[in-house]
């Protein structure tokens, strides 16, 4: 119970800073979740013990060449149909624990996986230079939400693992229900907030969770090779910045995909 109430304390201060952030303005967002996607970078490199500065130089390149659009439209279709091909295998591998990791492998993966996904993090409010906040806070809502009752349901009821090799507390338990209660609150928050269109939501819904169960997976697989329990130490109760964006990077481009 003590953890649960850490846990949610640093959820509520986490998302309150995101939230804050979204509606001061487009920089402040940018700023923040640059920050925070840095943050991941380093950690991966931190406990997988390699050393790639491209990666961190490359995403505020990325960053700041978007922003100012000078990104031309088939160099940006390239990145990602990249991130969205990287993904894909990379799910596929480790899904199937067919990934076995090496020192080429992580660097490669952090550029093509880590790097790229963090950088449609960034452009999901973006819609050339004007900023739609709630693209971001949509897909926040259900990231949060299926984290959060998937979390709790296969805590009390999970009982058939979805990968024990990787992860011995994800279940299929969880995952029906985290998308059960995400599409009840999409279609509700949507009544009233969002507006968009119904089969927008409930594609868009099931997406970001079955997505978003997959990035918690895959940070799990590294960490679980790395033979670390958290990526950091910096969000108590969760533990490292990773920690908390693992399924918000892994789902990124493909929820960038549906909305572009």
């Amino acid at each position: 119970m003590k953890e649960f109430k850490t846990r949610l304390l640093s959820s509520i201060v986490y998302s309150s800073l995101l939230i804050s952030c979204i509606f001061f303005s487009s920089l402040s967002y940018l700023v923040v979740m640059l920050f925070l996607c840095l943050l991941t970078i380093i950690e991966y490199q931190k406990f997988n013990k390699i050393r790639n500065l491209f990666s961190v130089f490359f995403l505020l390149i990325l960053s700041i060449l978007s922003y100012f659009e000078l990104i031309s439209y088939w160099i940006f279709n390239l990145i990602l149909i990249i991130s969205l091909i990287s993904n894909t295998f990379l799910a596929i591998l480790i899904l199937l624990n067919k990934l076995k990791l090496n020192v080429f492998k992580k660097h490669f993966l952090l550029i093509t996986y880590l790097t790229l996904s963090s950088f449609f993090i960034l452009k999901i409010p973006f819609d050339d230079s004007i900023f739609f906040e709630k693209k971001i806070l949509f897909f926040l809502l259900i990231i949060w939400s299926n984290d959060t009752f998937a979390y709790i349901f296969g805590k009390l009821f999970g009982r058939t693992f979805l990968n024990k090799k990787i992860s011995p507390k994800k279940t299929w338990e969880g995952l029906f229900f985290g998308i059960f209660i995400s599409s009840i609150i999409s279609y509700l928050m949507n009544l009233f907030y969002f507006q968009y269109d119904i089969y927008f939501v409930i594609i868009a819904t099931i997406c970001i969770c079955i997505t978003g169960v997959i990035g918690d997976l895959i940070q799990s697989f590294f960490k679980r090779n790395a033979k670390v329990k958290n990526s950091g130490k910096v969000i108590p109760g969760h533990g490292g910045v990773f920690d908390r964006m693992d399924s918000m990077i892994f789902s990124a481009p493909f929820y960038y995909l549906i909305i572009s």
